[in-house]
């Protein structure tokens, strides 16, 4: 049994996992919140609108949002499926709503939904302008790191501990 091997593991574990931040950045506190706001917003207008089940759709933005800080992947995927779906159930609600809007009875349900479609649409461009911004701010690292992809650096460095470590003789 090699005893030496199990703490320079750990350790090039550890450093793969601090790095996998920089592949996933967070996004910014404000397109959270503002993403948490347009979750609960388009929550309630669909809870008035459509009843209890439209709950269900708002939660991923929600959770998304508030799960991005500590686990950066799911945050974010979670953040744009619920974002795509809240735009394919916002956006044709909205239209329907504009074109019958004399045919609905509650002026506040249409004004809820209004302002909902508004704060999606909003919303939706934050993220994808922050998307950008992150793979524009991530190509740009490539650049300047030489072309060295994550995690690349450790194995094809020669003074790595993985490359120093002697084979284990069974």
């Amino acid at each position: 049994m090699c005893l030496g091997t199990a703490g320079r593991t750990r350790e090039v574990n550890v450093r793969l996992k601090e790095s996998e931040p920089e592949a996933y950045p967070i996004v910014p506190k404000e397109i959270r919140w503002l993403a948490i706001i347009t979750g609960g917003f388009v929550a309630v207008a669909g809870f008035f609108a459509l009843g209890p089940y439209f709950l269900m759709y708002c939660s991923f933005l929600i959770v998304g949002a508030i799960a991005q800080t500590r686990f950066p992947r799911w945050g974010r995927w979670l953040m744009w499926a619920g974002s795509l779906i809240l735009i394919l159930w916002a956006l044709p609600l909205g239209v329907d709503t504009v074109r019958m809007w004399r045919a609905i009875v509650s002026r506040q349900v249409t004004a809820l939904i209004l302002v909902s479609v508004l704060l999606v649409l909003v919303c939706d461009v934050a993220l994808v302008i922050e998307a950008l911004r992150a793979r524009r701010d991530r190509l740009q690292n490539l650049v300047t790191d030489g072309g060295t992809q994550r995690g690349d650096d450790l194995y094809a460095a020669s003074d790595s501990p993985v490359m120093r470590t002697p084979p284990c003789p069974l």
